[in-house]
């Protein structure tokens, strides 16, 4: 009876060993066990054996020579190539093993920490230059929905002109039945400056909207997008009021800027800004506030699910009643969207737009001074500097 079969395989340790290396005796399982790393001393020579045996028994052309060695060139050449490999697969293996026992789904501070300086780098790299749309589930917005225009005039048999997109393709939030006429909260007539605060929250939301992909009412994600929707209208933060669409612009786009994690680009941003145009503008070729109730709605729900995670958190008990807090003024600009939407929101688009064409030209020329100074050091630093000599004359 082989003695091996009883015996456990002494390199994987998990299968029962069905051979004995004819070098040390060590009983293993497989082939793959028997080419191991750990058994690779016994293995090469074995194959050094059988080679050399094979060689000195064949008689080989001058042809067949000339190949061999040829061969032999490639194979050495695939083993430099390979020492590049190994060394990255050895990298691989060591932040394997610095990760182990970290929860990597949630806990990023310690992931972050056991990164090492170059590996951060590497990543803020990436981060900043690589495009993850094709790792990142396409999300269409839903305030992109558009009712095609209907022609004053069809002929007959006309081919239709414009598609329409198709409203199964959009994932639209349900407009409140709560929300109330503005006549609820106040009998005074609105003062102007509600509709470029309702455009400040609109920049905020759409913006968190954007950055979490549309993910923004998932249980894990919804309290953060709550807490940076919050710090980034100053409407909602601070109770300030907003005189004009660059004003509220602006706020938005200075408080992003304080946020590292947050902020990307002025492009980024600037993209935001015609998305927020979209849903001012309504999916309608004519004003209507569709769109400004479900984003509030959205709103809404975004702070009623982030009070109710935090429900169970003791030491939350403030940040839930700031957010109530924050619920209530949401209510009071649903209102008025409900109420006045269609006589204040129409002006405050074209304001806008102008704003971002501003904002766009500011920017023009602070890179073009900016590189006009840059330009200017470099000169000064290449002018050598003149010493101007006395007179020799000694008069």
């Amino acid at each position: 009876m082989d003695q091996t079969k009883s015996f456990s395989c002494k390199i994987c340790h998990e299968q029962k060993a069905v051979y004995t290396c004819p070098k040390c005796q060590i009983p293993y399982c497989s082939v793959k066990c028997y080419q191991h790393n750990s058994h690779e001393k016994c293995s090469e020579k074995f194959y050094e054996d059988n080679v050399v045996e094979d060689l000195q028994q064949m008689k080989a052309s001058d042809e067949e020579k000339k190949v061999i060695m040829q061969l032999l060139k490639n194979f050495e050449q695939e083993c430099a190539d390979d020492e590049e490999a190994m060394l990255h697969n050895e990298k691989i293996a060591d932040l394997a093993s610095r990760l182990a026992g970290v929860d990597l789904d949630g806990d990023s501070q310690e992931i972050w920490m056991q990164l090492s300086e170059k590996e951060r780098k590497e990543f803020k790299k990436i981060v900043q230059e690589q495009n993850f749309s094709n790792l990142i589930p396409e999300w269409l917005p839903w305030w992109t929905y558009k009712k095609a225009k209907k022609p004053l005039v069809v002929e007959v048999d006309a081919e239709e002109v414009e598609e329409q997109d198709d409203p199964s393709d959009f994932k639209f939030p349900k407009i409140s039945t709560k929300i109330q006429p503005f006549s609820h909260f106040t009998k005074s007539d609105p003062p102007p400056c509600l509709k470029y605060n309702t455009l400040n929250i609109l920049l905020a939301y759409t913006f968190v909207t954007m950055r979490y992909n549309g993910e923004h009412q998932d249980k894990e994600l919804c309290v953060q997008c709550a807490e940076d929707f919050v710090s980034l209208s100053d409407v909602i933060l601070h109770a300030t009021n907003m005189h004009s669409a660059g004003e509220a612009f602006r706020q938005m786009y200075a408080s992003l800027k304080k946020i590292d994690d947050l902020f990307i680009s002025l492009d980024h941003l600037l993209q935001v800004v015609d998305n927020v145009v979209l849903i001012l503008q309504g999916p309608e070729e004519n004003f209507c506030n569709d769109f400004l109730l479900m984003a509030f709605s959205d709103m809404l729900k975004l702070i009623s699910n982030s009070r109710n995670e935090l429900k169970s958190d003791i030491e939350a008990a403030e940040s839930r009643k700031q957010l109530l807090l924050v619920k209530r003024k949401l209510d009071f600009y649903s209102g008025w969207i409900l109420s006045y939407a269609e006589s204040g929101i129409p002006q405050v688009v074209p304001e806008l737009l102008i704003e971002k064409d501003i904002i766009v030209q500011e920017e023009k020329m602070h890179k073009k001074i900016a590189t006009t100074e840059k330009e200017k050091r470099k000169l000064d630093t290449k002018t050598p500097k003149i010493q101007v000599l006395g007179d020799s004359s000694g008069s």
